[in-house]
């Protein structure tokens, strides 16, 4: 499942890992996020990922097109069997 997030204070899970210090804080460049993936683990715990406008715009946008990134989780679905709530 897809949701808008409105916490200001939960940050991108992208540029968290592209923005992180050696000391484990992060810089300034890292983004609120806006949108929230929920999908199911293994034996059915619920995992979430945070993204920003940026880093969303990043993955959908290819140099071949446009791919819609639920258009992407419903591939991953198909093709892996994944269980995604979307």
């Amino acid at each position: 499942m897809i949701t808008e997030n409105k916490d200001r204070n939960i940050y991108c899970d992208y540029c968290k890992h592209d923005y992180k210090k050696k000391d484990g804080t992060f810089t300034d460049k890292v983004r609120p996020a806006v949108i929230c993936v929920h999908y199911k683990m293994y034996k059915g715990r619920v995992q979430r990922r945070y993204l920003c406008a940026v880093c969303l715009r990043n993955i959908t946008e290819l140099p071949s097109g446009y791919w819609a990134f639920k258009d992407q989780l419903e591939f991953a679905r198909e093709k892996w069997e994944a269980v995604l709530n979307v």
